[in-house]
């Protein structure tokens, strides 16, 4: 079929196929430039026992599963800047999983309504102290901080452990 002397079978392939080129070539360049070095980063790290990296609407995921850290708060960060070198100026967010047990996940359901009061009103020495005496009843350690961005909130009982690592604010990329 000829339309003002085109082929359009054959201007409908042609555009096929450079579409189908362009996206294969920017897979590549992302696989190449982000995923692969990520990758390595993050396959370094010993506190990590495994890791996913997905890509949605242009934010890089890393889900890990982290070992039993002493300290989650400087864990994750350092993990988190060492994975942005990598990723450059490219949003980023990085989500943390656990081996938790029914009896940890119970505490933190207590605990979660004290951490979102602390949110809220800005009293983390109460969400402190309600950590203290939940866990401490329990026999559970725990460990938690707070910065500008996170609560962290870490449980062990036996080869048991929890973290949460709790957004203060909602931005972009984390």
């Amino acid at each position: 079929m000829n339309i003002k002397g085109y082929r359009v079978g054959i201007v409908v392939l042609t555009t096929a196929a450079t579409l189908l080129l362009l996206i294969g070539s920017s897979y590549l360049a992302q696989m190449a430039t982000v995923q692969r070095p990520l990758a390595r980063v993050l396959a370094s790290r010993p506190e990590i026992s495994e890791f996913n990296i997905s890509s949605q609407n242009g934010v890089t995921l890393i889900t890990m599963q982290l070992e039993d850290v002493a300290n989650l708060h400087s864990t994750y960060w350092s993990i988190y800047h060492e994975a942005k070198q990598v990723m450059g100026g490219r949003d980023l967010v990085v989500k943390v999983s656990d081996r938790r047990s029914g009896d940890l996940e119970a505490i933190y359901h207590q605990l979660h309504f004290y951490i979102h009061e602390a949110l809220s009103t800005g009293n983390f020495s109460r969400m402190a102290q309600a950590v203290a005496e939940l866990a401490g009843n329990a026999g559970i350690s725990y460990r938690v901080a707070v910065d500008d961005q996170h609560v962290f909130v870490q449980l062990h009982a036996g080869d048991s452990y929890l973290y949460e690592v709790v957004p203060r604010v909602h931005r972009g990329g984390q």
